[in-house]
């Protein structure tokens, strides 16, 4: 497969979000601002820790070489390296209690909001795409906001890196710093062009890898009908062709991110050799020393990961923007911004007491009553129309008709779990504006003529979280 079919082949378009992506990622931080603002000072800490092992390094060899001005003795040197890398270890430690948290915390909230917005909608509709598909939207797109935030200080520490270090350098001797870095521009500006090739590649990736994921959600939700259609054979074949088709679009992202990386890394080699033929004149001039020559050689790369990464986190904000696209496509004509809507995600310490749904009074039923209620399923004339009856405390009601008559039909569009065209629900007199949120427990009970089971016992499953003594849960299923 060519890398030109493959990108046919993953394309999609963007849904359309009317927020901008820096706005998401600015809630995210607010969010969590503390660790974010603790994760920066810890990072540009370590970030100018680096800079001392040049120094160092500079003061080493001018220590050890006859005709340049030594500032510090071995033991010194050796004491501020011991030093600089005592705070290197700290500011590492710093960045893991900050930045785990901090990516964490948000993705918790991201997952929040989105379940939420799901379970508020009708149970028809809660999906604007397969269970599967909405599946991997919580675990590779959720990840990528929080990590573009946590880049960001990664970009500003290159930043402050690349200004102290090409400051440094500067000072030594500004015409040797220019010529250094003269070869590495045109290299970057080809490199940094590519960039949207490379969000086109990840973006095949993840479509490549969700599908995967999606198909086994599909699968394992349907494992009775593969059973029954003897379709084990066939569902293998088609999960080996998504995952020859994700292997390949990996492949591809891989194999371009290889090669830019070394595009980055081959510019600051060709900058490192110009700094030794132009070092080699100076210092038989005297105006520049070998420990000049190797502080240059150490800072040099700085300079160089600080453009590269400008080319990384530019490609990563396009993969953000997709990323929530398809995110707020879950929200089903929610507000975009209710994605990061702050919101308690209790990660840590006590979690809080669970809210039972209390029998108040105005939860007994006198009467329900159904007025012209229709629905058609959407694209089609089938459903139900204009279905009136009223359902009496204490009275037994049965609804019949053949296969495909509407019966279930009528049974979710009461419940809210289909959202009716027309008609009016009263319970005890007076209208349901919300079935989906009024006609559940405990006003309400449903079960479902092919009920989904939860990966727990069946105790579980019938109870839900609700604390039910063994008596109650006998009388309920003696009732049953």
């Amino acid at each position: 497969m060519t890398t030109d079919t493959l990108e046919t082949h993953n394309e999609e378009p963007i849904p359309e979000v009317g927020v901008p992506t820096w706005k998401f990622i600015w809630e995210l931080v607010r969010f969590r601002w503390r660790y974010y603002l603790f994760n920066n000072l810890a990072f540009n800490v370590m970030i100018l820790g680096w800079l001392v092992p040049g120094l160092i390094t500079r003061e080493f060899f001018n220590l050890i070489s006859p005709d340049a001005p030594a500032r510090f003795d071995m033991i010194t040197l050796l004491a501020i390296l011991l030093a600089s890398g005592i705070v290197r270890v700290m500011g590492v430690l710093a960045l893991t209690r900050t930045n785990t948290p901090f990516e964490y915390h948000n993705q918790a909230l991201l997952h929040s909001n989105m379940l939420g917005r799901i379970f508020q909608q009708p149970g028809a509709r809660a999906l604007p795409e397969s269970p599967g598909a909405a599946t991997a939207r919580f675990n590779g797109d959720v990840n990528e906001l929080p990590l573009f935030a946590l880049w960001m200080n990664d970009l500003f520490g290159s930043l402050l890196l690349a200004v102290v270090a090409a400051a440094i350098m500067v000072s030594i001797s500004p015409w040797i710093t220019v010529l250094a870095f003269a070869p590495m521009l045109p290299i970057i500006v080809v490199a940094n062009a590519a960039t949207s090739r490379v969000e086109r590649y990840r973006r095949a990736t993840r479509e490549a890898s969700a599908r995967v994921v999606g198909f086994i959600a599909e699968s394992f939700g349907s494992v009775q009908a593969i059973k029954v259609a003897n379709a084990e054979p066939r569902i293998i074949q088609r999960f080996d062709i998504l995952n020859e088709k994700r292997r390949q679009s990996a492949l591809v992202d891989r194999l371009f991110n290889e090669i830019l990386g070394s595009i980055f890394r081959n510019s600051g080699n060709l900058g490192t050799g110009f700094i030794w033929i132009l070092a080699a004149q100076s210092i038989q001039r005297g105006s520049f020393t070998v420990g000049d020559l190797a502080l240059f050689v150490s800072y040099l790369g700085f300079i160089t990961e600080f453009v590269g990464m400008i080319g990384f986190m530019w490609a990563r904000y396009k993969q953000a923007g997709v990323a929530v696209g398809r995110i707020t496509r879950l929200l089903s004509g929610a507000p975009p911004m209710s994605l990061v809507k702050p919101a308690p995600v209790y990660m840590d310490g006590p979690l809080p007491d669970v809210q039972y749904p209390v029998r108040e009074p105005e939860s007994r039923l006198d009467c329900l009553e159904m007025k012209e209620l229709s629905y058609l399923h959407p694209g089609s004339t089938r459903g139900i129309e204009n279905i009136s009856f009223t359902l009496r405390r204490g009275s037994f009601t049965v609804i019949t008709g053949r296969v495909g008559a509407g019966k279930t039909t009528l049974l979710r569009s009461v419940l809210g779990l289909l959202p009716k065209d027309s008609g009016e629900i009263l319970w005890n007199g007076v209208e349901v504006l919300d079935p989906a949120t009024f006609l559940s427990p405990p006003r309400c009970a449903y079960t479902a003529q092919i009920p989904r089971l939860f990966s727990m016992t069946l105790r579980e499953n019938l109870l839900l979280g609700l604390p039910n003594s063994d008596e109650e849960l006998q009388k309920a299923l003696h009732a049953a």
